[in-house]
């Protein structure tokens, strides 16, 4: 992710901000809200879509511009055919799934086991080992 920092921005940009001042404070909140939206995009797409700081006079942020991901593209880079037909077979045959637990156990027990596998053997065994607290 590329890191937006405050930047000096060029006295035409400063003269034309001056100039619109005037007109901003005599428009509504709904006009406001509207005049952001259409900033807000513009500063996204300059920025390719990543988070986007705002910074007060002081150079400290205050708030970030974020994009809310898009519900239709939120999963087309994981849902392939395959993972689609399994997804469908899940569905139409319950009794063949595992429920939510059960499947983070079996992901905890996986992870434990490649954890294990590249560490190698505990040197003590944690169970024959003694303890000191009662």
């Amino acid at each position: 992710m590329k890191v937006l920092h405050d930047e000096a921005a060029p006295v035409t940009d400063l003269k034309a901000i001056d100039g619109v001042r005037p007109v901003l404070a005599g428009l509504t909140p709904a006009g406001r809200r509207k005049l952001l939206g259409l900033v807000a995009r513009q500063c996204l797409e300059d920025a390719d879509w990543t988070e986007v700081p705002l910074f007060n006079d002081d150079g400290r942020s205050f708030a970030y511009l974020m994009a809310l991901p898009h519900p239709d593209h939120a999963f087309d880079a994981e849902l392939t055919p395959a993972v689609a037909a399994e997804i469908a077979r899940r569905a139409m045959t319950p009794e063949d799934s595992v429920s939510w637990r059960e499947m983070l156990a079996e992901l905890e027990a996986e992870d434990a086991k490649e954890a294990q596998a590249t560490v190698g053997p505990p040197a003590v065994d944690p169970e024959a080992a003694p303890t000191t607290r009662r």
